[in-house]
């Protein structure tokens, strides 16, 4: 039997724990026991995983292709993940391996050389590697991270909902449940794979941090306010902590006294005193994740999406036609009524195409939507009306209901914004609404009855909606005993919790109710946390396995979709491909040039000549296994499928061309480089900083050999004569290359790539990606941390040791 290690389970206990505990001294209500289960009930979702030392992540879409795809056997006849798992497999954990990386060499994780032609790593946001979640997570290996990633995120998200919901009045029973429906609802549980997951966790406990503050406006809470807002920042989905921050914000701004401001001077100031106590608590938390931020804006505004999204006429993004809006309105009630597998859904009616595979859901279980509806009509009507409203916006979001996605769109900031995310909105009412039902179930005599007649009567409605949804859903594919199986456990844990309702005592009866709703989630989503074998990740298998090692820098490709973009890295190899979150206007317009008419450029290469391969320092080919090489190519290894051959056309990472064009219209250049066969011979130069018109000449002659130096390069040069350098790295701004300190000038080699001015004879040239956003913004967080310690220290000073009270011999 093979060894399980109880690392991952441990670090997950100890850390969910100390969290508990900083909770706890918050003075909530919060007992031991409650944070226990706050704890526990994450594992009901990823304890199968970390307590067999199987993954979470969804490495099987790898063997999809080759050369994994003749390896299935490795998965244990596993069935596939769904497509929409494509981005934390081809994206996340790829970035996180980077990040690893990076902190493996004691580097600022600043740069990805393993994907494209190099990219920022921090500067993409959803790398998020200053995350104390994921720097918690570089405690386990790569493999268990997902897991205790996402344990960790669930188990912040229980506590802040219980500070958020006990912080709004409801009694601690009330919060408890309300706490483990926000932490188990379905936008959390689909998304925790995603960087996403980890922002919205974040969001109850920023909505107690800003009430708190608009209620009693104090140095103590909006510093606490400020902590939240900073690791809000930190997690790196800027669009969901834009949501997040606006939500919290009017919602504050109704708990302040604007009605007696009308003729009250002190309501006045109070709202005068919160308003500079959140601004001030915003503005150090900005300052305190500068270094993250600033590179993060820095990268967005030399990204093609950013042009994208702002040239599109259209900006009510994710908005749908009104049946497919309808369409997904119906699975808030029933979830399943589509299907939930990958063979379901492929039966679904092509008319809903697009809306049955939305995972934007705020669904939380039969149990949970009955209870909601009982506090709709039975509980006080503040929190009605608060949980009804948020239900309603965050549902009409997530369905994509135009009229709302358009007068969102009308909004700074939401106009670039992907609302449909706002349903998380939805899973947060629905949880209000639930711990609204029990705080009124468990505070009067008369509604200890009404509440359990209330959640039977939601129970019963939830079957007959179900049967009358059934015709649709069979149309769709799904047989009649798997959909009444499905409505059986949609509709149980209801009618269990009716019975448990009417009995005694509370806090057992608060216990039970959650493990049955735990226990139905659990079965609901089961195919989203299925472990896989740790075996199947990643093996070193042929013909990968025959890819040499190399002193100077070389890139592996494979042609027409084999070994899929990014996951290169868990081998030790660059590839010049890339399927990211950001990608570089100049990099993209560069590959269009080359390979006109390239709709998502450098995510696939098909052709062994293509002329990109060439520039981009690509050594080593995969492709299927060939009858005839192109000229000049060497085989090295073939597997049953893929041949593996040296491109011996490729060119160093940094090379010196032997004729130049060099001007400063980025236009004219282009349409040069569209035209160059051969770029050892001749390559385009933009001088930065510099006006020149475009003209031809020669480049100096020399050699130059080239190694790793961290994350950047070490460049030996040998020159007859001042010229330019050109190095196959993505130029995103941040490049600096010096000599002995002394700054060289650079350029925009082939428009896109990194050129350096050398002078004449021996030199050793570093190149280092350093933005300056980056300088700067580590410059603002230094100096930020640097005065909030003096100023709590003074302050602390000032107040003098704390007294402790007499004790009654000391008075006698």
């Amino acid at each position: 039997m093979e060894f399980v290690s109880p690392w991952p389970l441990a670090v997950y206990l100890l850390s969910a724990a100390a969290l508990a505990a900083g909770t706890i001294r918050l003075g909530l209500g919060l007992r031991r026991r409650d944070a226990a289960l706050l704890i526990l009930a994450p594992l009901v979702f990823v304890g199968p995983a970390l307590c067999s030392g199987r993954t979470l992540s969804p490495i099987d879409r790898a063997y999809r292709v080759e050369p994994l795809a003749h390896h299935r056997a490795l998965l244990g006849g596993r069935a596939p993940s769904a497509a929409i798992y494509h981005d934390p497999f081809a994206q996340i954990l790829p970035w996180r391996a980077a990040v690893r990386h990076a902190y493996a060499l004691g580097e600022w994780p600043l740069w990805n050389p393993f994907s494209r032609a190099g990219e920022p790593l921090a500067g993409l946001g959803q790398a998020a590697p200053y995350s104390p979640v994921n720097l918690l997570a570089l405690c386990v290996p790569i493999e268990d991270e997902a897991a205790l990633v996402a344990g960790v995120t669930l188990a912040i998200a229980g506590l802040g909902g219980f500070l958020a919901l006990a912080g709004l009045g409801l009694s601690r029973r009330a919060a408890l449940v309300g706490a483990v429906s926000w932490s188990s609802s379905g936008f959390l549980l689909f998304w925790h794979l995603w960087p996403l997951s980890q922002t919205i966790a974040l969001f109850p406990f920023l909505l107690f941090a800003a009430l708190r503050l608009a209620r009693d406006a104090n140095v103590r809470n909006a510093a606490l306010l400020a902590l939240a807002l900073t690791l809000l920042l930190l997690t790196g989905h800027q669009e969901s902590v834009a949501h997040s921050v606006l939500v919290s914000a009017v919602w504050a701004a109704t708990a302040l006294p604007w009605r007696q401001a009308l003729s009250a001077s002190a309501a006045r100031r109070e709202i005068g005193r919160a308003t500079g106590h959140a601004l001030a608590a915003g503005l150090t938390a900005a300052a305190l994740a500068a270094f993250f931020i600033l590179p993060h804006l820095d990268a967005i505004d030399q990204s093609r999406e950013l042009l994208h999204r702002r040239s599109t006429p259209d900006r009510a993004f994710h908005a749908r036609p009104l049946g497919e809006a309808l369409a997904l309105l119906k699975a808030e009630v029933v979830p399943f009524v589509w299907g939930n597998t990958n063979e379901e859904i492929r039966r679904r009616p092509a008319t809903y195409s697009a809306a049955l595979n939305a995972p934007d859901r705020a669904f939380s279980g039969g149990l949970i939507l009955a209870l909601a509806l009982a506090g709709l009509a039975g509980s006080r009507r503040r929190l009605a009306v608060t949980g009804g409203a948020l239900y309603l916006f965050g549902v009409l979001a997530g369905v994509g209901f135009r009229p709302l996605h358009e007068l969102l769109a009308r909004l700074p900031i939401l106009d670039l914004t992907l609302n449909r995310r706002m349903s998380f909105l939805a899973a947060f009412g629905l949880s209000l609404l639930a711990a609204a039902a029990i705080e009124a179930w468990d505070s009067s005599r008369l509604a200890s009855r009404r509440v359990p007649a209330l959640t039977a009567v939601a129970a019963a409605a939830l079957a007959l909606v179900a049967w009358l949804f059934w015709p649709g859903a069979s149309d769709a594919g799904l047989g009649a005993t798997s959909y009444l199986l499905r409505t059986v456990a949609l509709v149980a844990p209801a009618a269990v919790g009716v019975l448990l309702l009417l009995a005694r005592p509370r806090d057992l009866i608060v216990v039970l109710l959650l493990g049955a709703h735990l226990a139905e989630r659990r079965m609901e989503t089961a195919h989203l946390f299925r472990p896989q074998e740790r075996r199947a990740f990643f093996p070193r298998v042929a013909p990968l396995d025959a890819v040499p090692r190399t002193t100077e820098p070389a890139r592996v490709v494979a042609l027409r979709g084999a070994l899929p973009p990014n996951t290169a890295i868990f081998y030790g190899f660059e590839d010049p491909r890339g399927d990211n979150a950001l990608t570089l206007r100049r990099l993209a317009r560069f590959r269009n040039a080359v390979e006109p008419g390239s709709r998502r450029p450098l995510l696939r290469f098909d052709r062994p000549d293509d002329r990109s391969l060439d520039l981009l320092n690509v050594r080593y080919v995969l492709r299927a296994a060939p009858t005839a090489l192109p000229r000049g190519d060497r085989p090295i290894a073939r597997s049953a499928s893929l041949a593996l051959f040296e491109n011996r056309r490729a060119l160093p990472r940094a090379f010196l061309p032997r004729t130049l064009w060099i001007g400063s219209d980025p236009s004219a250049l282009l349409a040069r480089v569209s035209k160059i066969d051969s770029f050892g011979a001749v390559s385009t130069i933009e001088p930065i900083g510099e006006k020149t018109a475009t003209h031809e000449q020669e480049n100096a002659r020399g050699r130059l050999s080239t190694r790793r130096k961290g994350l950047g390069f070490e460049i030996e040069a040998d020159l007859s004569a001042p010229g330019w350098i050109v190095v196959s790295e993505a130029h995103w701004l941040g490049w600096k290359a010096t000599i002995a300190g002394r700054p060289l000038p650079l350029a925009y080699a082939d428009h896109a790539f990194v050129g350096i001015f050398a002078p004449a004879g021996r030199s050793r040239i570093d190149l280092v990606y350093r933005p300056r956003a980056f300088v700067w913004g580590l410059r603002i967080s230094a100096a930020a941390l640097l005065l909030l310690l003096v100023g709590g220290a003074t302050a602390a000073a000032r107040r003098g040791p704390t007294k402790r009270p007499e004790s009654l011999l000391a008075r006698i």
